[in-house]
């Protein structure tokens, strides 16, 4: 649940429901956006020293479902797929 005067990450951080593998990604993207604000996912996988890729993939995954990770380009990813949408009866 988000408190008043916290920002949506800080909330899921402080909530205890993130998996270790999820908070080692916030921390190391953290870590990566003080210099560049940009990333890319593989670095970030590249970064993680973890054998057992899937386990990062996963953790990857939910952590963009619960919007923690966004696309700078998902506003334009949207709204191409709602013009090319058609609606059917």
């Amino acid at each position: 649940m988000l408190k008043p005067r916290k920002n949506y990450l800080n909330s899921e951080l402080e909530s205890g429901e993130l998996t270790k593998m999820e908070r080692r990604l916030v921390n190391v993207i953290s870590s990566m956006t003080k210099i560049n604000k940009m990333f890319t996912l593989r670095a970030v996988i590249d970064l993680i020293d973890e054998k057992n890729e899937d386990l990062v993939l996963e953790a990857l995954n939910s952590l963009i479902l619960r919007r923690i990770i966004i696309s700078p380009y998902s506003s334009v990813i949207k709204s191409k797929n709602g013009k090319n949408s058609k609606k059917t009866n």
